[in-house]
This record gives C-alpha cells, structure tokens and sequence, in this order.
C-alpha cells in the first residue's frame, strides 16, 4: 500500500481522461431523472434510478406482454388458466 494521499479524479493521472471528462459526466446525468431535493441514495448501485431510455425500453415491453396476454385471454376466454 502507498503512503502517498492520491489526488482527486480531476488531477490524479492514474485516472483516464475521459473519467475527468465533466461534459460527458453532464451528458450521462442527463439521462437519469432528477432526484428529488435532499435525497441520499444509500443503496451503493443495487437500487437506483434507470436512465431514461433504458425506462422507456422497460415500459414499452411491459405495455407489449401485457396486450399480448390480454389478445391471448380475449381469444380464448373458455380456457380453465385464465379462471379465478
């Protein structure tokens, strides 16, 4: 291990300079929803916010399975699975 205190990512030159990249962080923040004021996210990435498209794709597929199910419910409504 190193004694020495290492910099912030802004002039560490262990870090890449697309990771110092403050434009392109700016870009992909775009893409998420804005937190609301004073949340603390604690979750360390297992829950969090999709980015915005990604939630789009996920919406659109469920919306899909669901009229597909209720197509396959309207065409055969005798069967014994689609009973309570």
């Amino acid at each position: 291990m190193s004694n020495s205190t290492p910099g912030t990512a802004a002039t560490d030159p262990g870090v890449d300079l697309e990771a110092r990249d403050a434009a392109r962080w700016a870009r992909v923040a775009l893409q998420y929803p804005k937190a609301p004021p004073g949340l603390i996210n604690l979750e360390h990435g297992y829950f969090g916010a999709m980015a915005l498209p990604v939630q789009t794709a996920y919406e659109d597929g469920i919306r899909h399975v669901n009229h597909a199910q209720r197509q396959r419910i309207d065409a055969n409504p005798d069967r014994s699975i689609w009973r309570a």
